[in-house]
């Protein structure tokens, strides 16, 4: 599961993601996400989130 350091948040905007995992789950708090903050994660399969 993702770590809350493996994320970088601006404002409530989720500008990148820094982990190596397969399985994502967004943090609480975050109400966008911004243009490229997945890019490069190839070995994404799954992002969940929990915005409201």
């Amino acid at each position: 599961m993702s770590n809350e350091k493996d994320f970088v948040i601006e404002n409530g905007v989720l500008k990148k993601y820094k982990g190596k995992d397969k399985n994502v789950v967004i943090p609480e708090g975050v109400t966008s996400i911004g243009k490229s903050a997945f890019y490069r994660c190839r070995s994404l399969v799954s992002i969940v989130s929990r915005m409201a």
